[in-house]
């Protein structure tokens, strides 16, 4: 009886596995939990693995002792663990992954004492960041300005190329200089005439002093210019320091201005305002002036000589345009008297041995007329002019060798204005009327030109 109830126990056993599925009761598993670095240039673990296994069952708890220790490399730090690592074994076998975080680098630059220097900035601290490995820019690196009596002289530790592993301070280093001494050296230069001396008689003077220290005032020498020079500073200029290498300094004059009154003699001329009555011997001696005006009389220049005759037409006059004129004042020692000189306002003719030359008031015509050696068959050039020209008629100049001779012809008697075909001109403005009749209010004189032989284009300005 006890043997068919344990038969029939086993068949109810295997009829629930095989109907059911269900299987017979066995003990817990074991969980692998797996710690890893997953780049080991990040860092490693404590024992220098980079990978660590640990086992235990479902719902035991995860010792503390039992997770390894994460030691980063230098420029990084370990941040946590991916996923998170919980406080008791999980159901599954499960990869946790440390996770690391890079770490900036801070350079501190100081200046430990003011007194040495500064950086460009005016500061005497400043710090950057990098990563480890990057590159330091050199940019990046203060300027140091060292103050007066020191140089730069390097950092300590040296400054790598690259960012080191680990925050670092650097510091500037400074060496005192030895002073500089530098000479100034003033002179006057020698010539004649003698333009002065110093003070004390002497014409040369060296002082010393340290590069950058202020000069003494008192230690410049004094200039005492002779008569008829005044001292006009130093050539370079002093400065308020010492400079960095000796200087020569030259002592410059210039000549002192004397002033003379001009006195204007018009001889019947109306002044038309604006002239100097001063002149300076530091102008220059060739005047500008206004040129004065005389009714019946063109203005023929200034002159310093009082012997000439004011009222003769003279070519070599210094007068310019009407409005102005120009007068040589140089070698002339004292006050300046100047001489107005005046022609009459008419119209010359100069007869030259074969030609004819007018002149209205002082401009020369740019026409000629030609005529036989006797200046009779007076004629027309048109080769070289086509304006208008004058003829001289019913009257012969005799040639007498090289020179013809001249006299006056009375006014409006002798001259007919023709053109080139021997057509009396009619008419023209201030000269002919209707008739061809000479109508001008001017006189006219006929007087030979010596200077010229032959024809030629010929102009005087005003």
């Amino acid at each position: 009886m006890k043997k068919n109830k344990f038969v029939l126990t086993a068949i109810m056993i295997l009829v629930s596995v095989f109907v059911f599925g269900c299987k017979p009761q066995t003990g817990p598993e074991q969980v692998k939990l797996t710690f890893t670095i997953p780049d080991t240039s990040f860092g490693t673990f404590s024992d220098g693995t980079f990978t660590k296994v640990i086992t235990g069952y479902s719902g035991d708890t995860v010792s503390s002792r039992d997770i390894p220790t994460v030691i980063p490399n230098d420029g990084f730090k370990f941040e946590n663990w991916t996923p998170s690592i919980p406080k008791y074994f999980p159901d599954k076998d499960t990869i946790y992954r440390a996770n690391f975080e890079r770490v900036l680098i801070k350079l501190t630059f100081l200046i430990s004492d003011t007194s040495f220097g500064r950086f460009s900035d005016g500061t005497f601290s400043k710090v950057i960041t990098g990563y480890s490995g990057e590159r330091i820019s050199s940019r990046d690196i203060p300027t140091v300005v060292p103050n007066d009596d020191f140089e730069f002289d390097g950092w300590t530790p040296s400054i790598p190329e690259f960012f080191p592993d680990i925050d670092t301070t650097y510091k500037a280093n400074f060496k005192e200089i030895d002073p500089v001494i530098v000479k100034l050296t003033f002179y006057i230069q020698t010539s004649s005439p003698s333009y002065g001396s110093f003070s004390d008689g002497t014409s040369r003077k060296v002082i010393t002093g340290i590069k950058g220290e202020k000069i003494n005032i008192s230690d410049i020498p004094t200039v005492v210019p002779n008569d008829d020079f005044e001292f006009d500073g130093w050539t370079p200029s002093v400065p308020e320091f010492f400079p960095d290498i000796d200087t020569t300094y030259k002592a410059n004059f210039m000549k002192k201005a004397i002033l003379h009154n001009i006195i204007y003699h018009l001889n019947g001329g109306i002044s038309n305002g604006g002239n100097p009555s001063v002149y300076s011997s530091l102008d220059s001696p060739l005047l500008r002036l206004s040129s004065p005006i005389q009714k019946g009389y063109k203005f023929n220049g200034w002159t310093t000589d009082p012997n000439i005759d004011f009222f003769q037409y003279r070519s070599d006059s210094t007068s310019g345009k009407e409005e102005y004129s120009y007068c040589s004042v140089k070698d002339i020692e004292g006050d300046i008297e100047l001489y107005a000189t005046w022609y009459p306002d008419r119209h010359h003719i100069l007869v030259g041995e074969y030609y004819v030359r007018v002149y209205y008031g002082h401009s020369v015509s740019d026409f000629f007329y030609y005529s036989d050696q006797d200046c009779t068959n007076i004629r027309y050039n048109k080769d070289i002019s086509e304006i208008y020209g004058w003829k001289i008629t019913n009257k012969t100049l005799k040639s007498t060798g090289k020179v013809v001779d001249f006299e006056l012809i009375p006014e409006n008697e002798q001259f007919l204005l023709l053109d080139e075909n021997g057509k009396l001109l009619k008419n023209v403005p201030n000269c002919t009327d209707e008739n061809g009749n000479w109508i001008s209010d001017y006189n006219y004189i006929v007087r030979p030109d010596y200077s010229v032989k032959y024809p030629s284009k010929i102009s005087v300005t005003d």
